[in-house]
């Protein structure tokens, strides 16, 4: 498979077979994409020269494609917005998502199998930025929407791969190094303002959350101690809130479907809540529009999938007044862009 674009990832139908050891190492990095080698042959008793031949044949096989930050846009002071599509012929999708890519504002593309065929995440520094980008979104597309949905998002949570590994195996000690303290803390009381270089570190960590301190050191002409304390400082004030690896999980035979759901804001902590402590939700978004929230989902299948939505609507009977689920095909880009 042959990768075009950052953050792209392909639904495979080749299914790879992984043992716990692997699942371990994979749920690691998904707490955590700069725990070191060593750090997660502590915590999986393995050599550290056994995680890195591991990691490399999960890479090799394409679960992972690389490791990427994530960050919070409300306190970056960017918008963004969600746009959904349905097209009414699919003769033209290749070209519509090729021009799609090239533009800059347009960080995240998906096509999905259900009410929408296409999802677009728009990030900006003002309104007049996603006008103009939303404009070019229009002429891409021509007269070939049949319907469309624009959801301004107010907050973005990765909650992890807890369904990686059964709970009886979870790790129980972990890591306190790779800024995993910093993620802990609460914020500082008194703000700290981003300058050219800090931004400059967002960026590359952006598609790099791996790069070591060195490196980085080397790419902003900053010493390793004062690169490190750069890093340490953006964690600390949650400007970072995750490093993770992105990879397609399909390989593990998972499908990844998204559910929109409209809930009363009666009990909104009881329900956040519930998705961040259910292993098979992996992300959450809250959206000002017809629909108020967004949940990232793995399952085996359909059947499963059905299941936790019943669950939900067991749960949040009196809260949840209708949802919608689809299903994410592919991901054709993934790029958090800090201006």
């Amino acid at each position: 498979m042959h990768k075009n674009y950052h953050g792209e990832i392909l639904q495979e139908q080749k299914k790879v077979k992984l043992d716990l050891k692997d699942r371990r190492i994979l749920s690691e990095l998904s707490e955590n994409a700069r725990y070191s080698l060593t750090s997660i042959g502590k915590s999986t008793n393995l050599s550290k020269e056994v995680v890195r031949n591991r990691v490399n044949n999960l890479t090799e096989k394409g679960v992972i494609y690389g490791y990427i930050s994530e960050f919070n846009w409300n306190k970056l002071g960017l918008l963004n917005t969600k746009i959904c599509l349905k097209l009414k012929s699919f003769s033209d999708e290749t070209q519509i998502i090729d021009q799609l890519k090239k533009e800059e504002n347009i960080r995240r593309i998906q096509t999905c199998f259900g009410h929408w065929d296409l999802t677009l995440m728009v990030t900006t520094n003002d309104i007049k930025a996603y006008e103009k980008t939303y404009n070019k979104i229009i002429r891409i597309l021509d007269r070939n929407i049949f319907d469309y949905l624009i959801l301004n998002q107010t907050h973005e949570e990765y909650l992890g791969l807890k369904f990686l590994i059964p709970e009886k195996n979870k790790i129980a000690k972990r890591n306190p190094g790779s800024f995993h303290k910093e993620f802990k803390k609460p914020a500082p009381e008194k703000d700290y303002r981003l300058d050219r270089t800090d931004k400059e570190v967002l960026n590359i960590l952006a598609k790099d959350a791996k790069i070591s301190i060195l490196e980085l050191s080397e790419k902003i002409n900053l010493s390793t101690t004062a690169s490190f304390h750069r890093v340490k400082k953006l964690v600390l004030h949650k400007y970072i809130l995750n490093f993770f690896f992105t990879g397609s999980l399909s390989h593990l035979g998972y499908q990844w479907y998204k559910v929109f759901f409209r809930i009363k804001s009666d009990n909104e902590t009881r329900f956040i809540s519930f998705l961040r402590n259910h292993p098979n939700i992996t992300w959450f978004n809250k959206y000002i529009g017809e629909w108020n929230y967004q949940i990232s989902v793995f399952t085996k299948n359909d059947i499963e999938l059905s299941s936790i939505l019943k669950e939900l609507r067991t749960e949040f009977k009196d809260e949840i007044i209708t949802f919608e689920p689809f299903l994410v095909l592919n991901q054709h880009k993934s790029v958090p862009k800090i201006k």
